[in-house]
């Protein structure tokens, strides 16, 4: 299982990554943990660091996605969740809505807005519609 599953015409699942991201988290203290005994029994304190070696990074949403060479996607302007679409120069607008996406005009081009960004940062997007 993947770290964001994703499937056509659907959006990632922010509950996934931020899953992923507490057993991350609690992976690289039990290394830490594991280490720091093990350098107490071997009286070496030089020890913990070689944990280093074995810490694992949190990947970001949009770079633990590798979409198929012809696949067609657009990403959150917000946030970078990716929404895969079937034809992305002509019904790009009717998938969007059917996954509560929208999509707004902008002075240098369109900003893509998720529904859960929609939502968390509404005042700026009301900014942006009125200045442009």
């Amino acid at each position: 299982m993947n770290i964001l599953e994703w499937n056509e015409g659907h959006s990632m699942k922010k509950d996934n990554f931020e899953a992923a991201v507490v057993n991350i988290c609690l992976k690289n203290v039990a290394v830490m943990v594991i280490f720091m005994i093990l350098a107490v029994f071997f009286k070496h304190w030089w020890i913990v660091l070689i944990s280093i070696l074995f810490q694992t990074d949190v990947p970001h949403p949009v770079s633990t996605i590798d979409p198929r060479p012809n696949s067609q996607f657009i990403t959150c302007s917000f946030c970078g969740e990716i929404l895969l679409v079937k034809d992305l120069q002509n019904v790009v607008h009717n998938e969007m809505k059917e996954n509560d996406w929208e999509r707004i005009p902008y002075s240098h081009g369109w900003i893509n807005v998720c529904s859960h960004c929609r939502t968390e940062y509404s005042e700026e997007i009301e900014k942006i519609i009125h200045s442009s």
